[in-house]
Protein backbone atom coordinates (compact mmCIF):
# COMPACT_ATOMS: atom_id res chain seq x y z
CA UNK A 1 0.00 0.00 0.00
CA UNK A 2 2.72 2.53 1.21
CA UNK A 3 4.45 1.85 -2.65
CA UNK A 4 1.30 2.83 -4.57
CA UNK A 5 1.09 6.03 -2.34
CA UNK A 6 4.71 7.04 -2.90
CA UNK A 7 3.83 5.88 -6.75
CA UNK A 8 0.40 8.53 -7.06
CA UNK A 9 2.35 10.73 -4.95
CA UNK A 10 5.22 11.03 -7.85
CA UNK A 11 2.43 11.07 -10.54
CA UNK A 12 1.06 13.91 -8.65
CA UNK A 13 4.24 15.97 -9.11
CA UNK A 14 4.93 14.87 -12.65
CA UNK A 15 1.53 15.95 -13.61
CA UNK A 16 1.93 19.15 -12.16
CA UNK A 17 5.12 20.09 -13.75
CA UNK A 18 4.04 18.83 -16.84
CA UNK A 19 0.92 21.34 -16.72
CA UNK A 20 3.55 24.21 -15.83
CA UNK A 21 5.41 22.98 -18.52
CA UNK A 22 2.71 23.01 -21.19
CA UNK A 23 1.45 26.28 -19.61
CA UNK A 24 4.79 27.76 -20.27
CA UNK A 25 5.05 26.54 -23.89
CA UNK A 26 1.54 26.99 -24.87
CA UNK A 27 1.14 30.53 -23.67
CA UNK A 28 4.24 32.27 -24.46
CA UNK A 29 4.48 32.83 -27.57
CA UNK A 30 3.26 36.16 -28.54
CA UNK A 31 1.27 36.21 -31.72
CA UNK A 32 1.44 39.96 -32.26
CA UNK A 33 5.09 39.73 -32.28
CA UNK A 34 5.23 36.84 -34.53
CA UNK A 35 2.51 38.93 -36.68
CA UNK A 36 4.88 42.10 -36.61
CA UNK A 37 7.65 39.97 -37.92
CA UNK A 38 6.04 38.49 -40.61
CA UNK A 39 5.21 41.78 -42.00
CA UNK A 40 8.51 42.65 -41.64
CA UNK A 41 9.63 39.77 -43.56
CA UNK A 42 6.88 40.68 -46.11
CA UNK A 43 8.01 44.21 -46.53
CA UNK A 44 11.72 43.25 -46.71
CA UNK A 45 11.88 40.31 -48.91
CA UNK A 46 13.07 40.66 -52.57
CA UNK A 47 11.16 37.84 -54.27
CA UNK A 48 7.72 36.31 -53.15
CA UNK A 49 9.25 32.95 -52.68
CA UNK A 50 11.54 33.79 -50.06
CA UNK A 51 9.27 35.58 -48.54
CA UNK A 52 6.92 32.90 -48.43
CA UNK A 53 9.37 30.07 -47.08
CA UNK A 54 10.59 32.49 -44.28
CA UNK A 55 7.03 33.23 -43.38
CA UNK A 56 6.10 29.51 -42.95
CA UNK A 57 9.27 28.85 -41.57
CA UNK A 58 8.27 31.06 -38.54
CA UNK A 59 4.53 30.04 -38.31
CA UNK A 60 5.75 26.56 -38.14
CA UNK A 61 7.94 27.26 -35.05
CA UNK A 62 4.93 28.94 -33.46
CA UNK A 63 2.42 26.04 -34.05
CA UNK A 64 5.23 23.56 -32.92
CA UNK A 65 5.73 25.18 -29.37
CA UNK A 66 2.11 25.65 -29.03
CA UNK A 67 0.81 22.37 -30.05
CA UNK A 68 3.54 20.58 -27.89
CA UNK A 69 2.73 22.99 -24.91
CA UNK A 70 -1.29 21.82 -25.37
CA UNK A 71 -0.29 17.98 -25.91
CA UNK A 72 1.81 19.07 -22.38
CA UNK A 73 -1.47 20.46 -20.53
CA UNK A 74 -3.51 17.56 -21.65
CA UNK A 75 -1.29 14.86 -20.27
CA UNK A 76 -0.36 16.48 -16.90
CA UNK A 77 -4.08 17.26 -16.51
CA UNK A 78 -4.83 13.61 -17.10
CA UNK A 79 -2.08 12.42 -14.86
CA UNK A 80 -3.00 14.64 -12.07
CA UNK A 81 -6.64 14.14 -12.25
CA UNK A 82 -5.49 9.96 -12.41
CA UNK A 83 -3.40 10.37 -9.24
CA UNK A 84 -5.75 12.83 -7.29
CA UNK A 85 -8.61 10.67 -7.76
CA UNK A 86 -6.08 7.41 -7.13
CA UNK A 87 -4.61 9.03 -3.98
CA UNK A 88 -7.73 10.22 -2.58
CA UNK A 89 -9.81 7.25 -2.29
CA UNK A 90 -13.58 7.51 -2.61
CA UNK A 91 -16.66 5.01 -1.75
CA UNK A 92 -16.95 4.32 -5.47
CA UNK A 93 -13.54 3.72 -6.63
CA UNK A 94 -12.16 2.25 -3.32
CA UNK A 95 -14.39 -1.02 -4.56
CA UNK A 96 -12.41 -0.62 -8.57
CA UNK A 97 -9.62 -0.93 -6.88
Amino acid sequence: MKKSKLMMTIMMVAGVLLLLIGYYLAFRTNTNAVDKTNTQIAQNATSAESAARQISINNQRETRGNSLGMFLLGFGGVITLFSITTFFPTSKNVKAL
